[in-house]
């Protein structure tokens, strides 16, 4: 009877992202970060989300792992639209609807208005969100926590703050799981709250093993960093060799193009007007 090997497991597809430099990586990713601040036209913005997410797509990483609170991001860029619409103002404003508060009301009879610049802010601040909350993620889930603090101090950064950097980076990892465990386990002793008002009391029992297990965390790591006379020199060595390649130069070029593109695109109307 023959005996046969059990199947390999296929490693995770690497894409053209995870190949670069770490240091062009953090680069771009602050210019890009840089630049969302930079735009305030709605269409310009609008693109920039779509193309931070189709970066995403081509690092081959599943969009459940850059927006992994989607449920909690809908309901605040629906908010901040409101809230933009609502307080907003503007001089020459367009008003798409008035008064929010009927005029026989007392005191604040006739008041409130929707705003048509209003609304294109908020959708734009939406936009910036959007694209925010994929630039870090993409970073960190297509560089290791080592080759991230690598580029870190190669910046000019002190490795101290490159240890702070991925040590959260690896903190948070690990406190995801834990907090699955903890929802398992509560799951598991039926603890199954209904209604809104029940769901939030019960983050009191989730909170508090959470809070527990970060300050069990956090005393480990200052351990271990002890022990191994963590900031006693103020150099240190590294095992990690980077090269720059004609990819990450191709890399900062097309970054570059972007960036003129957005802000050539954002200005549009001004270069007209001049």
């Amino acid at each position: 009877m023959s005996l046969k090997s059990a199947p390999k497991t296929a490693a995770p597809e690497r894409s053209f992202i995870h190949r670069l430099d770490p240091r062009v990586k953090l680069v771009i990713a602050l210019a890009f970060t840089f630049l969302v601040f930079l735009v305030d036209s709605l269409p310009v913005a609008a693109a920039q989300a779509f193309f931070f997410a189709g970066l995403a797509r081509a690092s081959k990483t599943p969009l459940r792992e850059i927006y992994p609170s989607r449920r909690l991001l809908i309901p605040a860029i629906a908010l901040t639209v409101v809230m933009q619409a609502l307080f907003r103002r503007a001089p020459n404003e367009t008003i798409l609807f008035a008064p929010l508060i009927p005029a026989w009301a007392p005191l604040l009879g006739g008041a409130g208005a929707i705003t048509l610049e209003g609304v294109v802010f908020g959708l734009v601040i939406s936009c910036r969100i959007l694209a925010l909350s994929a630039i870090m993620p993409l970073l960190a889930l297509t560089t290791e926590a080592r080759q991230l603090a690598f580029a870190v101090t190669k910046l000019g950064a002190g490795y101290k703050a490159a240890h702070v950097i991925t040590a959260t980076l690896n903190l948070a990892g690990s406190f995801k799981g834990e907090l699955a465990q903890i929802i398992d386990a509560r799951r598991l002793s039926g603890a199954k709250p209904r209604g809104f008002f029940a769901r939030l009391a019960g983050y009191r029992a989730i909170a508090l093993p959470l809070a527990l297990k970060a300050m069990r965390r956090s005393v480990q790591v200052a351990l271990v960093m002890d022990a191994r006379a963590f900031g006693s020199r103020k150099k240190r060595t590294w095992l990690i060799e980077a090269r720059m390649t004609g990819a990450d130069a191709a890399a900062f070029a097309a970054a570059a193009f972007y960036a003129a593109a957005i802000l050539l695109a954002n200005n549009f109307k001004i270069l007209l007007g001049a």
